[in-house]
């Protein structure tokens, strides 16, 4: 399911922002990370083209971004900053190490 005018009024709660799947053709969600309310920008785990990443969104505006003609997508973080993010949040020992599996391809997204 893709997601229109993902913005401002977007409720921020796992099971609306897994909703977002877009673009889809490239992207399977699996797990909101970290959501940050307040600047309304949300930290997920997925797969991009087959390959485990992290991704982001911002919530903003009528539409939040990214976003390609008003649908939601997610903008994928390169592996080389995963780590650097992920070391920004508090996550407990055992997330971090299911986190850190799946990102090195050792966990499936399904196990998250």
């Amino acid at each position: 399911m893709s997601v229109k005018n993902a913005g401002e009024n977007f409720p921020l709660n796992e099971k609306e922002i897994l909703k977002i799947t877009s673009p889809r053709n490239f992207i399977e969600v699996f797990k909101v990370i970290f959501i940050e309310k307040e600047e309304r920008w949300v930290v997920i785990a997925a797969n991009w083209n087959k390959q485990p990443r992290l991704c982001m969104r911002w919530f903003w505006d009528k539409s939040g971004f990214p976003q390609s003609h008003g649908w939601a997508a997610w903008m994928v973080i390169t592996p080389k900053l995963a780590d650097a993010i992920l070391s920004k949040f508090l996550i407990n020992p055992a997330e971090m190490s299911r986190i850190s599996k799946f990102l090195a391809g050792e966990l499936k997204g399904e196990e998250l």
